[in-house]
């Protein structure tokens, strides 16, 4: 089970939008960078912005994957389900190479998130409004980890 906030309701930790591909290397490779990720966002080290559409792409790829532990997988989903900061973006973007990755900065721009995480950055710009596409390490170096 998840931690609950470690935060008071006057502060709010950082706010990230994850690609996919994020979390089905970190359920894939358990000591990598990904992995890594999850658990600082297990311990409430930040926190994720989804949407419907995300979400749903999610459920589709992580579960279709042979290699993941559909067990781990659906705890990972409920704890997102449960914990992450749901939007509903109403401005349409048009500005990936990968015109399914828009949906993405369209979810960042509509939670205000400040990052946007994934292992492609070449499939979106380096930033957009006050949005900055970042590889996971890096991520994990601006959150101390």
């Amino acid at each position: 089970m998840m931690k609950s906030r470690r935060v008071s309701e006057e502060l709010e930790l950082l706010r990230s939008v994850v690609d996919t591909n994020i979390f089905a290397s970190g359920l894939i490779n358990r000591t990598g960078a990904p992995a890594k990720f999850i658990q600082a966002w297990k311990e409430r080290l930040f926190d994720i912005v989804i949407s419907k559409e995300i979400f749903k792409e999610y459920e589709e790829a992580l579960l279709g994957i042979d290699k993941i532990d559909k067990v781990t997988t659906i705890e990972l989903l409920d704890s997102i389900r449960e914990l992450g900061i749901w939007v509903s973006p109403e401005e349409t973007i048009a500005v990936c190479r990968d015109k399914s990755d828009n949906k993405f900065l369209e979810c960042a721009v509509a939670g205000n998130a400040k990052y946007l995480v994934t292992k492609n950055i070449s499939h979106f710009p380096k930033r957009y409004e006050n949005v900055e596409v970042i590889r996971v390490g890096n991520f994990l170096a601006q959150i101390g980890r």
